[in-house]
C-alpha cells in the first residue's frame, strides 16, 4: 500500500503543475501593445504617426499597425517603452485628398506578434491634416492714460534661465509658433508687455488674474491647433492729494502704486530683492501737479494696489499707505486698497515731530559713514526715511508720525552708483535676452552707449589713466562699523513731541582680507561681498586688485559671510573653495587666505 501511494504521488504533481500553465480554448491571449493617440496629423506625404506602447516588463513587442486597411506598417518596441510608427493612410480617409480643415474618422489594426500572437479589435481615431505652427495673439487695451512706444515680448523659461524670444511693437501683435506632435498645443511661452508712462519705462507678464511685475510670477501660454489669444487690460488710479493745511491740493508729493507679489517670498533675501524691498513691487508712479492732481496709468486689472503718498521735503505731513499713517507691510491687510479704475484721494497730515542726533567719528569719516536710516522699530523694520549727516556729523529726520523708530548708522545696504572700471563693459556675464537691456549699467571711456546711462545718474567723465570705462555697480566701501540705536518712541505730531540726542560714534572696524584665485583666468576687479548673517541690512564690499587681493573694512563685531561676485549688479555669487565666513571683534584685522573659483 505504501508504494502504491508513492506511485500517485510522484505522477501526480507534475501533471497538476502543467494545468495551471495551460490555457483553456476559451482564454484570450494578453496584449501588451497599446496605441494612445486618439488624434493624429495627417502630413504631405500621406503618413501619420502613431504613438505606441510595449507594455510587457521583460521583452521587446513586435507586429504591424495599419489604419482602416491601409499598408500594415511594422513595429518593434522595446520594453516598457513606447515610439512614435508612421503608419500609411489611404486616400480614402485621408484630410490631404479632401476638401476644408475637417477631421475623418478611420481606425487602427494592431496586430501584435510577440510576445503574444493576437489581433485586437479595432481602434478608433480621428485623423486631420498636419499644421506646423500656430499663432498667440496679443491684445494691448485699456482705459485713461495710454502708454506709449508699446512693446510686447515673447519669452522662453528654462530652470532659472529666461530668454527673450522676440518683441514686437504695438497694440495687437501675432507670434507664429511651432505645434506640437499631432498638432498639439505649442511649449509653453511667456508674454510680457511694457510701455513709457512719466518718461519711465515699465514692464509686467500676462496672468489671467492678478498682477505679476516679474517672469516668474507670470502664467504659461500656449498656442493651440485653432490659435491663442491674450488680452493685457490695464487701467489707472488718480485723485487729488490735499493737506491739513492745504486744502486746495499738495503739489510736489509723490505717488508711488505698488502690488504684493503673488508669491510672498519666504526668505529674506528674496524679499529684500522687492522693488519696495520687504514689502511690495512698484507699477506706476506720479507727481501731483499744482492743485494737487496725479494720474497712475497702464496698471493691470483685478488687483489691489497699495498707494503710498510722500509729502515734498518742503511741507512737514506723513507719509501715507493707504490713507493710513504707517508702513508698506501695515498697509498690505487694510481694508482700502485702491484697484485700476478707481480713485484715491487721500488727506496728507501735518507733523512737526522730528528725531535729530549728532554721529561723531574716531578718525575721518567717508561718506557712506555718513549714511544715516530711520526705519520702524518692529519685526519688518521697514526704511521710514534715509540721510546722510552733514560734514559736522548732524542729521534730523522731520514730520514723522506717531510710532517706534530706530536709527541705524553707517549700515547701508545699497551703494549702487558709477565706479571706474578696468574693463569697457561687462558684457560676458550677460547670459539670456533678459539681460540685454541691463547693458546700459556699462560705459566704454566717456560717452555712454545708452541715453538711459545719463537717465540713472551718469555723468561725463573721463574715467582715468589705468582705467577703460565706467560700470553701475553695488559698490560699499567703509572704514567704521555700523551701530543702532536704541528704540526711540514718537507719541505726537507736534513739536513738542520731538527727540533729540540720538548721538553714536562711530570706531575704525575690524577688517578681512584674502586672495581670489582662478588660474589663468582674470582675477581682477572681481566684486568681494561680507554680510552679517545676523543682520541681513548690512553689506561691505570692495573689489579685487589684479593680483586677485582684496581687503574688506569697516566690520562691526559678529559673524560675516564672504561672498564673490563677478557679476557684480547683478548679485550673482560665485561658487569657490575656501572660509564661507568669517567672525570678527572690531579693531583686528583678519585674513581667509585663498579662494580658489570653481568657475
Amino acid at each position: 500500500m505504501m508504494r502504491s501511494r508513492l506511485f500517485v504521488s510522484v505522477f501526480a504533481v507534475p501533471l497538476l503543475t502543467a494545468g495551471l500553465f495551460v490555457a483553456s480554448p476559451a482564454q484570450a491571449a494578453t496584449q501588451y501593445v497599446q496605441v494612445t493617440t486618439s488624434t493624429a496629423a495627417v502630413y504631405s506625404d500621406g503618413t501619420a504617426k502613431l504613438y505606441t506602447k510595449c507594455l510587457h516588463r521583460t521583452k521587446t513587442c513586435t507586429g504591424k499597425l495599419s489604419v482602416s486597411g491601409g499598408t500594415a506598417k511594422k513595429f518593434s518596441i522595446k520594453k516598457k517603452s513606447g515610439a512614435y510608427v508612421n503608419v500609411a493612410i489611404p486616400d480614402s480617409v485621408n484630410p490631404q485628398k479632401k476638401a476644408g480643415d475637417g477631421g475623418t474618422t478611420a481606425t487602427i489594426s494592431i496586430n501584435e506578434d510577440y510576445p503574444s500572437n493576437v489581433t485586437h479589435a479595432a481602434q478608433p481615431v480621428t485623423l486631420e491634416k498636419h499644421k506646423s505652427t500656430s499663432t498667440i495673439t496679443a491684445g494691448v487695451n485699456g482705459t485713461g492714460i495710454a502708454p506709449t512706444d508699446v512693446r510686447v515680448t515673447l519669452w522662453t523659461v528654462s530652470g532659472l534661465k529666461a530668454t527673450r524670444v522676440a518683441t514686437k511693437s504695438g497694440t495687437s501683435v501675432v507670434y507664429k509658433v511651432k505645434l506640437g506632435t499631432n498638432n498639439s498645443a505649442s511649449a509653453p511661452y511667456r508674454l510680457s508687455v511694457s510701455g513709457v508712462m512719466n518718461g519711465e519705462r515699465y514692464e509686467w507678464f500676462w496672468r489671467s488674474s492678478g498682477a505679476a511685475r516679474y517672469i516668474s510670477e507670470g502664467h504659461e501660454v500656449r498656442a493651440d491647433k485653432n490659435g491663442t489669444a491674450l488680452n493685457f487690460a490695464y487701467g489707472q488710479i488718480e485723485g487729488n492729494i490735499t493737506g491739513t493745511s492745504h486744502p486746495a491740493g499738495v503739489t510736489g508729493a509723490a505717488v508711488r502704486i505698488a502690488a504684493r507679489p503673488i508669491r510672498f517670498p519666504s526668505s529674506t533675501s528674496d524679499r529684500r530683492e522687492l522693488d519696495l524691498p520687504y514689502c511690495a513691487n512698484e507699477f506706476g508712479k506720479a507727481t501731483t501737479t499744482a492743485g494737487g492732481h496725479y494720474s497712475v496709468g497702464f496698471l493691470p486689472v483685478g488687483t489691489n494696489y497699495l498707494a503710498q503718498v510722500r509729502p515734498p521735503t518742503s511741507a512737514k505731513y506723513t507719509t501715507l499707505w493707504n490713507n493710513s499713517r504707517g508702513t508698506c507691510i501695515g498697509a498690505m491687510s487694510a481694508g482700502s486698497s485702491p484697484r485700476a479704475g478707481q480713485n484715491f484721494s487721500p488727506v496728507l497730515r501735518q507733523s512737526d515731530a522730528s528725531i535729530s542726533g549728532d554721529v561723531d567719528f574716531k578718525t575721518s569719516p567717508k561718506s557712506n559713514d555718513r549714511y544715516v536710516v530711520l526705519r520702524t522699530n518692529d519685526a519688518n523694520r521697514n526704511i521710514v526715511d534715509r540721510k546722510h549727516a552733514s560734514s559736522s556729523g548732524a542729521y534730523s529726520f522731520d514730520g514723522l508720525a506717531p510710532g517706534s523708530y530706530r536709527v541705524e548708522y553707517a549700515k547701508r545696504s545699497g551703494c549702487t552708483g558709477w565706479y571706474r572700471s578696468v574693463y569697457k563693459n561687462n558684457y560676458a556675464y550677460h547670459e539670456g535676452g533678459d539681460r540685454g537691456g541691463e547693458r546700459w549699467k556699462t560705459v566704454n571711456g566717456k560717452k555712454p552707449e545708452y541715453t538711459k546711462s545719463y537717465d540713472m545718474g551718469y555723468v561725463a567723465k573721463d574715467p582715468g589713466k589705468g582705467y577703460a570705462g565706467w560700470m553701475y555697480r553695488d559698490y560699499c566701501g567703509h572704514n567704521h562699523a555700523e551701530r543702532t540705536s536704541n528704540p526711540r518712541t514718537v507719541n505726537g505730531m507736534n513739536a513738542r513731541d520731538s527727540i533729540s540726542g540720538v548721538d553714536t560714534t562711530l570706531s575704525k572696524g575690524a577688517s578681512i582680507s584674502g586672495n581670489f584665485y582662478r588660474g589663468k583666468k582674470s582675477r581682477k576687479e572681481m566684486l568681494v561681498t561680507a554680510y552679517r548673517t545676523d543682520n541681513k541690512y548690512v553689506a561691505r564690499t570692495t573689489y579685487t586688485n589684479s593680483k586677485g587681493n582684496f581687503k574688506i573694512n569697516g566690520l562691526s563685531s559678529g559673524t560675516w559671510k564672504i561672498m564673490v561676485n563677478a557679476d557684480s549688479w547683478r548679485g550673482i555669487g560665485r561658487s569657490f573653495k575656501g572660509p564661507h565666513s568669517k567672525s570678527v571683534k572690531v579693531g583686528h584685522s583678519y585674513s581667509v587666505g585663498r579662494l580658489t573659483a570653481k568657475f
